[in-house]
């Protein structure tokens, strides 16, 4: 005798939000990261008359980075948007503790990307400055 289970829409439901937030964040992560990739090697391509050989490894990387970040910042920009309608709440936050919570977040996350672009791009030269390092992040 078989077991039949029957699974509905209803069974699916993310009454918190949390979930489709995630998955906001991913999605616009990935998109960012993957444009800005996208753009720097064809940018390098056309700069160097479409020789895969000399796209900048470390520059592509960087890229992404910053992508990425602007992508989240993106993503934490629409759910806090959200917030503000009305249509979910952080982890049963206040709205503006919610609203401080993705501030933070996407500063936090801007600020390492830009940092850890800097790095990528001139760890191996005799260029890397302390100061320089500190402005990418907060730029």
């Amino acid at each position: 005798m078989a077991l039949v289970v029957s699974m509905t829409p209803v069974m699916y439901v993310d009454p918190s939000g949390e979930f489709a937030m995630i998955t906001v964040l991913l999605v616009t992560t990935i998109i960012g990261a993957l444009f800005e990739a996208s753009k720097s090697i064809i940018t390098q391509l056309n700069v160097n008359n479409y020789d895969w050989d000399e796209i900048n490894v470390k520059e592509v990387i960087a890229s992404t980075l910053l992508g990425g970040a602007t992508g989240l910042a993106f993503g934490l920009g629409a759910s806090a948007g959200a917030i503000l309608a009305g249509k979910l709440v952080i982890a049963s936050l206040s709205m503006s503790s919610s609203l401080y919570l993705m501030m933070g977040s996407a500063l936090l996350a801007n600020m390492t990307a830009g940092a850890s672009a800097y790095t990528i791009r001139n760890i191996d030269s005799n260029n890397f400055s302390v100061s320089k390092f500190l402005l990418a992040g907060l730029g």
